[in-house]
């Protein structure tokens, strides 16, 4: 039910702008047509949790695991399809429609830490987009309520900006750690070289040439 809301506002919105000449002009209750869809999805929501309740004796383990998983409310997935028909088509709304919406998503009740954080992250970017495409000062207002509840969570940029440091912190590491590796194998090399040559005895090596030979003329003899 929730998906419905977009096309909804969509086809008020198309209804308004024709306008008829010798008529007046319609008038839509569309903050009382939201609430009576999310107030049918909370009813079956609460159904669903009540035929879950029973079931919960027979499967324990699953039942467990699935209500542990944090879902986003109604009231979050209509915020969230308001916010991303303001940035698609504001642009053809009427004034006092764009008002009445704009005003429905800024006094929405949402509770932060009862919200799973991908969801509060889409909201918070679809209305920043949002806000930067409308227009009318009155709607950018209740925008800015919303946005103000929202000004807790983290872009996705700031995200990836960490993603970044943290990628750059460990090439950095990475590099220092190669030179110092380059570094000590010369050392080493140096150290192998220069004991190589002192553990070298002319005299000794002249020594065994000479015992040598004598064992080959008495092998003779």
């Amino acid at each position: 039910l929730v998906n419905c809301i977009k096309p909804l506002l969509s086809i008020v919105s198309e209804k308004l702008s024709k306008k008829r000449r010798g008529k007046k002009a319609t008038t839509w209750p569309i903050a009382k047509m939201i609430e009576y869809v999310l107030s049918n999805v909370d009813l079956g929501e609460d159904e669903a949790k009540k035929i879950e309740a029973a079931r919960s004796d027979h499967d324990d383990g699953k039942e467990e695991e699935e209500a542990s998983l944090v879902q986003p409310s109604s009231t979050l997935l209509a915020s969230i399809a308001i916010s991303e028909f303001l940035t698609e088509s504001s642009v053809g709304c009427t004034t006092a429609y764009l008002r009445a919406i704009c005003k429905i998503i800024g006094g929405a009740d949402i509770i932060l830490e009862e919200e799973p954080f991908e969801s509060l992250s889409i909201l918070k970017r679809s209305t920043d987009e949002a806000a930067m495409v409308v227009t009318d000062n009155t709607s950018i207002r209740s925008l800015e309520t919303l946005l103000e509840l929202l000004e807790e969570i983290p872009d996705d940029d700031d995200d990836d900006d960490d993603d970044d440091e943290e990628e750059e912190e460990d090439d950095e590491v990475d590099g220092e750690n190669d030179i110092e590796a380059s570094v000590e194998a010369d050392e080493l090399a140096e150290e192998l070289e220069k004991t190589n040559l002192s553990d070298i005895d002319p005299a000794g090596e002249e020594e065994e040439e000479e015992e040598e030979e004598e064992e080959e003329e008495e092998n003779v003899t």
